[in-house]
């Protein structure tokens, strides 16, 4: 089956889904389906479910602008994305996700429509394999640098230009690391006319004031960062991840 994947420039993958599935899922536990906000689990919205599609479309996101026609969004919304984020594959799905999420005149997303789009997108459609797949996404195993990483818990006071200053180098995926802390999307989107290094300054700040979901995303610590700078649904700089790691180790 992972011949699907190979189709859509995703070798990488292909050759290690099968091996790899499993891990550790990246998504809270608190955050995979809150029922108190709808009837029906499999119904998806932006609040709880943003993290969890974004990682569900990255196995695909060569294919992104495909998969946002079949899921409904309109073709001059897509040729904009595709100026605005010339050859940035990763923003395009962020933006695709927050669009399809947000709804519109159409049903409410829900995971079914979301799996099938995939597998029209692999060229198998196949629903089975594309929903392994999407679960697959957002299953990843701990970046071995996080082994010995310190796990205090950080503040604004003492910590803030420290943690903005270490990422300095990534500043243009503030908002995907945003995401993958748990920062609400409204929050995110207020920071979009500022600059990507203000811009992650400004979602630093709410992550170590700890105005987010603390709870299902954890709280602030070196660890955690790390994790978002390594992870592919965060700043995806492996690189960056192990330097980090390296230079905040755990005093025994």
């Amino acid at each position: 089956p992972s011949t699907h994947l190979k189709g859509c420039g995703q070798e990488e993958v292909a050759d290690t889904l099968e091996e790899k599935f499993g891990g550790t899922s990246i998504i809270p536990t608190s955050t995979l389906k809150d029922k108190h906000d709808v009837q029906d689990e499999d119904l998806l919205s932006l609040k709880v479910d943003l993290l969890r599609v974004r990682c569900a479309l990255l196995p695909v996101s060569s294919k992104w602008a495909e998969l946002a026609l079949c899921l409904g969004l309109d073709y001059s919304w897509i040729e904009e994305m595709k100026a605005k984020h010339w050859r940035a594959v990763d923003k395009c799905v962020t933006e695709v996700a927050v669009k399809w999420l947000r709804g519109g005149r159409r049903r409410q997303p829900s995971w079914e429509q979301l799996v099938k789009g995939i597998a029209a997108e692999m060229g198998g459609n196949d629903p089975a394999y594309a929903e392994k797949v999407a679960n697959y996404a957002i299953m990843e195993d701990c970046p071995k640098c996080c082994g010995n990483v310190d796990t205090t818990v950080l503040d604004v006071n003492h910590s803030h230009g420290d943690v903005t200053m270490e990422l300095w180098s990534v500043a243009d995926k503030w908002k995907e690391i945003g995401i993958f802390l748990g920062i609400d999307y409204s929050s995110l989107e207020s920071c979009d006319h500022l600059e990507p290094k203000v811009a992650l300054s400004e979602v630093m700040k709410l992550w170590l004031t700890r105005r987010y979901d603390c709870v299902g995303f954890g709280d602030p610590t070196w660890k955690r960062l790390v994790e978002a700078v390594h992870s592919r649904a965060g700043a995806a700089d492996h690189t960056l991840a192990s330097k980090m790691a390296d230079s905040r180790k755990r005093r025994h």
